[in-house]
């Protein structure tokens, strides 16, 4: 058993050191093991250090009109409010979101848009709105208030006349 998991982080390490190199080379070597990291959700984005770190977080919000007025808001669950186990277990979503986010899944913004539409059918939906919400980081040692989130839509949707 000690040496499967030996085996895990040295697979592990070799994927975070390589994983971000341009496609060839020694990335051609870690590509087998990238698709079992990233199925596992081990995947490591290293842009937090970077000599010029993010400045800003983003989340995902999904706005569903309603016919007669108003919207639902829809948020994929946020780990920080959740338990250790839940936050582990509810991982995927963060990681669905940053690739959503951040151009990694394009496409992903219609999938999402019609699992919205199907999710709250109910609710007989005019549009869905998928929104990005930026909320601006502190620098270390920074108090003070935040200005508000920046918001900026990311894709819109209408059912089509089926119902879908």
């Amino acid at each position: 058993m000690t040496t499967a998991a030996d085996l895990f982080v040295l697979a592990y390490v070799l994927v975070a050191l390589f994983g971000d190199l341009p496609v060839g080379g020694l990335r051609k070597l870690t590509s087998p093991l990238t698709r079992l990291v990233e199925w596992l959700g081990f995947e490591q984005h290293w842009a937090m250090f970077a000599p010029d770190p993010p400045t800003s977080d983003r989340d995902v919000q999904a706005i569903l009109e309603r016919p007669e007025g108003g919207a639902v808001v829809w948020e994929p669950p946020r780990l920080h409010e959740l338990s250790r186990w839940r936050a582990f277990r509810q991982f995927r979503y963060r990681s669905y979101e940053h690739a959503i986010l951040y151009d990694e899944l394009p496409p992903a913004f219609e999938g999402l848009a019609d699992y919205l539409l199907r999710r709250y059918q109910a609710e007989r939906p005019a549009a869905v709105t998928l929104v990005s919400v930026d909320r601006e980081i502190p620098r270390p040692g920074e108090d003070g208030l935040r200005p508000p989130p920046r918001r900026g839509v990311l894709f819109a949707a209408r059912p089509s006349p089926d119902g879908r």
